[in-house]
Order: C-alpha cells, then structure tokens, then sequence
C-alpha cells in the first residue's frame, strides 16, 4: 500500500494548490493517473483498463475527475529518467515551471532502489542515491518522499510489521532521512492463510478476523528527527486509492 498512500498524499497537497513532483519508476504516467482519477471518482483503478466494465455512471463520473485532475499541480517525470543527477536535472525544470506561486512543494520518488547512480555495489549505489535525494531536498528546498522496497526476512518473522532493519541495501536510507514511515496491513498477511474448507470452526474464526482488520493500515513511524515515533490507524481502501481518519469516518487532512 505505499504506493497508494504516497500518490493519496501526493493528491492532497496538489488539491491545496502546491506543486508536486512525481518521479515514477515504476508504474507508467498512464497507471499514476489511473490511481489518481480512481481516488477522485471512487472507480477502482483495475476499471480505467478495462472500459467496457464502466457504467454510465461510472463514466460520468470518471469525466468530472478528468475535469479536476487536469487542473491540478502535478508533473510526472517519465520513467526513463532514472540516473540521479538526470532525476535532479527533471525536478529543477518542474520548480521553474512553479516558480511563479512558490515552485515545487513536494517530491515523491517511487521507489528508490530504482534510481541509479555509479558505484561499485547496489549498497553503495543506493547509499548515493540516498544521499542525493537528501541533496534534492535541500537544493529545491522542499519534502521529498522516497518510498523503498524492504528486505524479505520481514516474511520470516511472526510479527511481520516492518522494522529499521528490513529497510534495503543500504543503511544510508535510515541515516539521510528525517522522518521513516512503514505501512503495514494485517489484512494482507490475513487473507493469504485461509484454512481449509472443512476446518469450520477455525473457518468462522478468520471470516471473522478478516472482517474486523478489512480497510484498515498501520501506519508506523519509526524514526522521526524532530518528533516521537508511534503508530496510527488509518481507513484505507486500496482499490480505490482512498484514505480517511478511522475516529470521525471522514478524508484525511494532510
């Protein structure tokens, strides 16, 4: 779900009148904007692929959040810029564009194992792409959230909620940032361990547990330079791209 929480964040700061920048390695502009137009309109994001399965309603819909979306600050850099100094060189054309009302307000990278840089190992091209996106920060003088793939002894561990430790290939990621959030959802780990059919009880027992962690993510900070570090619950519905505050049912302000 980093994905989806990253372009929804993306989506509210734009919705705000700041500028953002996406640096998507990824996923294409087309399935960035797929994402964007699905949190606007409510459509799952699977649907925009496949027209023939949008309704009427669907479709008018889909066109009132072409209509806002085209009207908001949001620049995709193409996938193929993926050497740092290229990205940076992107982004800096983007913050003159803006200039005007502020320039660029927000970076999102997706994801940073996808930046390249020179070195003589992947730990040390990530530790410098790491670093230079540190670099970008300070240069544009604004947040840039650089979303990273974490190592897979997390599906070893009982408790799977990320730690510190399961960031990727360098541990450059954790020194550079200021802020390190990891989402993590029990329902995802939950929906792949279905008992068999004619364990009826144990059945009952997940239906049940599924149903209560549906629609729901942890959002943990584990390191934050300037404030405490903790965990919130937040509504999230992945299809559709769509975040709220689990206390009063409503969006999340960012």
């Amino acid at each position: 779900g980093k994905t989806s929480l990253a372009t929804s964040i993306s989506l509210r700061v734009a919705k705000a009148g700041v500028p953002v920048a996406i640096v998507s390695l990824e996923m294409d502009e087309e399935g960035l904007s797929h994402r964007f137009l699905s949190e606007l309109s409510g459509i799952e994001y699977f649907k925009f692929r496949k027209a023939h399965e949008l309704t009427n309603n669907d479709i008018q819909k889909a066109v009132e959040a072409t209509d806002v979306y085209s009207r908001l600050p949001i620049e995709i850099v193409p996938p193929g810029v993926r050497e740092i100094g290229a990205v940076f060189s992107s982004l800096r054309k983007v913050d003159r564009k803006y200039k005007s009302i502020g320039g660029l307000g927000l970076v999102v990278v997706d994801y940073l194992q996808l930046v390249t840089a020179r070195g003589a190992s992947q730990n040390e091209r990530v530790g410098l792409v790491s670093t230079g996106l540190k670099n970008i920060a300070k240069m544009l003088g604004c947040p840039v959230l650089a979303l990273s793939q974490l190592s897979r002894g997390v599906e070893n561990r009982d408790n799977k909620r990320p730690m510190l430790s399961d960031l990727r290939d360098s541990g450059q990621i954790e020194q550079d940032a200021d802020a390190v959030l990891f989402c993590y959802r029990d329902y995802y780990y939950l929906e792949r361990q279905k008992p068999a059919d004619d364990d009826v009880e144990r059945l009952a027992d997940w239906k049940s547990d599924l149903e209560r962690c549906r629609n729901i993510m942890e959002v943990i900070t584990a390191k934050q330079r300037m404030g405490p570090i903790g965990s919130d619950m937040v509504g999230c519905a992945i299809a559709t791209n769509q975040f709220w505050d689990l206390q009063i049912q409503e969006d999340i302000e960012f």
